[in-house]
C-alpha cells in the first residue's frame, strides 16, 4: 500500500478538525493517484460548494456552482463512484 493511502487511513481516524481533515484527504488523493488538483465539495440543495480543495486557485475557495448550469456536475453525482474530470466546461477557468 502506497505511504500516501496509509498517511490518509491514519488522518481518517484522527483528532483532527472537519476542516483539516477534508484538506488531507484531498492532497492525499491527488499524491496517491497522481491528479494535479483535486477538490472535495458538498451539496447544498442543489448546489455544489468547496468543502476542501488541493492544487486549486484560492478563488475557487467560495465559488459556487449550481448542478443545473453544469451537466458535469449532475452526472458526477448520479455517478456510483469516484469522478476523475477535466475541466470541459470551464468551471474553473470562470
Amino acid at each position: 500500500m502506497s505511504t500516501a493511502l496509509v498517511e490518509l487511513a491514519l488522518d481518517l481516524t484522527g483528532g483532527l478538525r472537519e476542516e483539516d481533515r477534508h484538506q488531507r484527504i484531498v492532497s492525499g488523493l491527488c499524491q496517491a493517484v497522481g491528479a494535479d488538483a483535486s477538490n472535495l465539495m458538498r451539496l447544498e440543495g442543489r448546489v455544489l460548494v468547496s468543502a476542501a480543495r488541493h492544487g486549486l486557485a484560492q478563488r475557487m475557495e467560495h465559488r459556487r456552482f449550481h448542478i443545473d448550469a453544469y451537466p458535469v456536475l449532475r452526472r458526477t453525482l448520479d455517478s456510483a463512484g469516484p469522478v476523475r474530470m477535466t475541466d470541459p466546461e470551464g468551471m474553473v477557468g470562470e
